[in-house]
């Protein structure tokens, strides 16, 4: 398997399920009702969680190191 290849997919998901958490929290701001509200924000704190295992991943498997992902662990948290 292609080393890049690989790489371009952990960091794909991460940019996907990261980018979703502010998307989702603004959709919520127009929500059509409170149970809409906070399924939109059940839905960005998903993406958080996913957001964590995807740099957690790029940690465990040394694609990069510790040292410069735990600060965005840090924040997802």
């Amino acid at each position: 398997m292609n080393f890049e290849w690989v790489l371009w997919v952990l960091y794909k998901q991460l940019i996907r399920s990261g980018t979703s958490i502010g998307a989702n929290v603004a959709e919520s701001q127009s929500a059509q009702s409170k149970a809409d509200f906070l399924s939109k924000l059940q839905i960005a704190l998903k993406e958080a969680k996913e957001t964590k295992y995807w740099l957690r991943i790029l940690i465990t498997t040394v694609i990069v190191e510790e040292h410069k992902l735990l600060p965005l662990v840090t924040e997802n948290e």
